[in-house]
């Protein structure tokens, strides 16, 4: 469908709406290649920072879009809408990663109360302890871990022997003796037989309630 002059000269649309397409044409690469890009960048930094990487990405957007030359060429409204739902896409795909399981369970206890947010690493001790640990578990609200090698957090399955144990907070409010901390010093240290649930007890810490 066209326009007919009044000379008669021909049909053609008006100037108004070609500059418009041609604008529209100039705006729309830019567009999906900053959207191909943001996804490329989710996908492969989203799994390693988590849910901070699209708030400051989010932020980011939010800025440059206050500096008039930046919100033209992001074309406003309809551009964050799409940049937000591809953010959300990735933010539903990602979720939470399930913890490994089928490893040598234990409990830690301290003050006979169990206490979460913990790391406990298992140290060798045959023919002499080692510096470096075997394998390691996290603590949940009930105290219960299960252990994952050190290097490739496969489940690990203790073998009988005698091992020690030092403990760290990954997030617990509380004051770790350094003797709990240190694998030649901690009092965690026992025999294990290789079929039994590994009890660890410390007295109580500084910070539980």
């Amino acid at each position: 469908m066209g326009w007919r002059r009044r000379d008669g000269a021909g049909l053609s649309p008006p100037a108004m709406i070609m500059a418009g397409v041609g604008r529209y044409d100039s705006l729309s690469r830019p567009r999906i290649a900053m959207l191909a890009i943001i996804g490329l960048l989710l996908a492969i930094y989203l799994p390693l920072f988590g849910l901070s990487l699209v708030i400051v990405l989010v932020l980011d957007f939010m800025v440059f879009l206050r500096i008039e030359p930046a919100a033209v060429w992001l074309d406003c409204r309809r551009a964050a809408a799409v940049a937000l739902l591809v953010l959300l896409s990735f933010v539903g795909c990602s979720g939470t990663p399930s913890p490994v399981t089928g490893g040598t369970k234990g409990v830690l206890t301290s003050d006979g109360k169990p206490i979460s947010q913990m790391q406990v690493n298992v140290y060798a001790t045959l023919p002499s302890v080692i510096d470096t640990p075997i394998g390691r578990g996290f603590t949940n609200e009930r105290g219960e871990f299960e252990l994952v090698e050190a290097k490739t957090d496969e489940p690990l399955n203790l073998g009988p022997g005698s091992y020690r144990y030092t403990i760290e907070s990954v997030g617990a409010e509380v004051q770790i003796p350094k003797d709990y901390q240190d694998a030649e010093k901690t009092p965690l240290h026992q025999p294990f037989a290789g079929d039994e649930v590994i009890k660890l007890s410390m007295p109580k810490l500084l910070g539980m309630p």
